[in-house]
């Protein structure tokens, strides 16, 4: 049944039997009233749960990714207390502020970090894939980091700015201008090659596929590509596009 706009305003607004409706009419609008609530019912959880979708899969800007290691980014170095240790550690921009994080290993004191910054890129903190160390990435420049022994173990690019964790393949994704890198526990698992020549735009994952846009140099626009995370393969994207040409 179509009891019309008007009439359904009317019924929702009064909450009772609007004179002139039969008791058949009146019951058939009532489980029309009810149906629509239950549709945009379920309408309001589909848009929440795409919301919470959205949210979750430009991860770049997440701060924390459930670590094992407790840690707080600091405003800026303390002001008291032990100094902060320096990252990297042949003290390069030591005497300047980057970014500054406390950790809290289980095993050991507490103790802060001093970070230096890249020129561009996020400020993040996560769990390694191997649950042990912690990726820190400080304006795009990334770091990994024992917090029990307080040492870097290893440094990554100085241009990331993709970060992606993919716990169901017990791997982390990093990206800067022009290719993806994966990182598991035992290290690095692939490389995509080159497939921007400038940036990339309209990231987002679905399962084990993450598609976006790459510049091209040659026509000034932006291409799609796909990028398979469990390989590393990609398909379509500027760079590999032009070079055919």
């Amino acid at each position: 049944m179509n009891c019309g706009p008007v009439a359904f305003d009317v019924v929702q607004r009064k909450g009772q039997q609007v004179e002139g409706f039969s008791a058949n009419a009146w019951r058939q609008i009532q489980e029309y009233i009810a149906e629509v609530k239950v549709r945009r019912s379920k309408d309001l959880e589909a848009a929440i749960a795409d919301l919470l979708f959205e949210r979750r899969v430009p991860l770049a800007d997440v701060e924390r990714h459930h670590p094992m290691t407790p840690f707080d980014i600091l405003p800026g170095l303390p002001p008291y207390g032990p100094s902060a240790l320096p990252f990297p550690e042949n003290g390069r921009g030591s005497f300047s502020e980057g970014l500054v994080v406390k950790f809290f290993p289980s095993n050991t004191d507490a103790w802060v970090g001093n970070f230096q910054r890249g020129l561009t890129g996020p400020d993040i903190v996560l769990e390694h894939p191997d649950q042990r160390h912690m990726i820190v990435i400080a304006g795009g420049v990334g770091y990994i980091i024992d917090p029990e022994t307080a040492k870097q173990t290893h440094q990554l690019s100085g241009f990331i700015k993709h970060v992606i964790p993919a716990p169901e393949l017990g791997a982390v994704v990093l990206g800067d201008d022009l290719q993806f890198e994966s990182l598991r526990a035992e290290g690095l698992w692939w490389q995509s090659g080159r497939i921007s020549w400038d940036g990339f735009r309209n990231i987002a994952v679905s399962g084990t596929i993450l598609t976006g846009e790459s510049y091209s140099a040659v026509d000034q626009e932006w291409s799609p590509f796909v990028l398979d995370l469990t390989s590393g393969v990609s398909t379509g994207g500027s760079y590999s596009a032009d070079m055919k040409r």
